[in-house]
């Protein structure tokens, strides 16, 4: 009888720690599971906040463009032996209009050693842009600039004669991008303007291609 009862316990214990196995390896599987996730969610998360500098290195093909006038232009990066700085804006973007005295003073200071091109995907209000700055602004569908990784405005991309992309900058030039772009150029850039209202908390604006 007195055995009967220890092997029922050992058969107890048995049961306790086999469970207690069970439910460490679910815990393992399902923290393994868990990292896995965040791994790739941070991944995700780092090319959605860089899309530009996730192109760098990357070959560019020419850009099919149109002017104000719709006549076809096509920015063959070939065309120049100087790097060609192409910025992408918009018409109806807060955050060019903040970055506007920078891009002007970079296109003014190295307008001998680079050559800038304005790049719109609306072609509302083109002939307003125009006017604001020393650069040609072309109007390009959006699906032409879908190598670039772009997905708002400002943008801007360091591209050399070859086609290569060599820096590229998502969002106005503040903080880490202000610092990296003066880097960049060697230069020291004109202060952004106060923001009244920052549209999405960040420093570009989605694509506008109206």
């Amino acid at each position: 009888m007195e055995f009967q009862i220890h092997t029922a316990k050992r058969g107890r214990f048995k049961g306790v720690f086999a469970m207690i196995r069970r439910q460490i390896n679910l815990l393992v599987f399902v923290s393994l599971l868990a990292n896995v996730g965040l791994g790739l969610w941070a991944r995700h998360l780092s090319k959605s906040l860089s899309p530009a500098l996730e192109r760098e290195g990357t070959s560019a093909r020419p850009l099919k463009a149109t002017n104000s006038k719709g006549e076809a232009v096509l920015i063959d990066y070939s065309a120049t032996v100087q790097p060609t700085v192409l910025y992408v804006l918009g018409p109806h973007c807060v955050w060019c209009a903040r970055n506007e005295e920078s891009i002007r003073f970079l296109a003014a200071k190295y307008s001998g050693t680079h050559r800038f091109i304005g790049i719109s995907t609306s072609r509302d209000g083109i002939r307003g842009l125009e006017g604001k700055y020393p650069f040609p602004i072309y109007t390009v569908a959006a699906e032409e600039l879908a190598p670039y990784g772009v997905q708002g405005t400002p943008s801007t991309f360091v591209v050399d004669p070859s086609g290569v992309v060599k820096k590229g900058w998502t969002g106005a030039y503040q903080d880490d991008t202000r610092k990296d772009v003066e880097a960049w150029f060697r230069t020291k850039l004109p202060a952004l303007p106060a923001l009244v209202s920052a549209p999405g908390g960040g420093a570009a604006t989605p694509i506008d291609s109206k």
